[in-house]
């Protein structure tokens, strides 16, 4: 959004300086009310940015939790992938996290 404000004002030559000045002025106040909210209210963190899910727990897969955040198996398998896990059977809890990644404890070895 920021770069929408900038870049419009900045390429149109219509736009006056001052605009563009007052638009910034409006998305800082917006952005500082919003993580002032947020760093006071955990459920309203938890309403707009969202929480962990557990996705994986003893290797059985919450299909219910991947519906609800629209994740398929095939995205799932690549990001455990990426967390060096090749198999459900390692994973003792997996977790989404609230950016999109995975968080995996594998299971002891015994």
């Amino acid at each position: 959004m920021l770069s929408e404000i900038v870049g419009n004002g900045l390429y149109d030559a219509t736009v006056k300086w001052y605009y563009i000045l007052a638009m910034l002025s409006v998305w800082v106040i917006i952005k500082v009310i919003f993580d002032i909210l947020i760093y006071r209210s955990d459920k309203l963190e938890k309403f707009l940015i969202g929480d962990k899910a557990l996705i994986i727990d003893k290797g059985k897969i919450n299909k219910e939790v991947l519906k609800k955040n629209k994740i398929d198996m095939n995205q799932l398998t690549e990001l455990l992938r990426k967390q060096s896990v090749f198999s459900f059977e390692e994973i003792d809890l997996a977790y989404l996290e609230k950016d999109g990644t995975v968080t995996v404890k594998k299971r002891q070895r015994s």
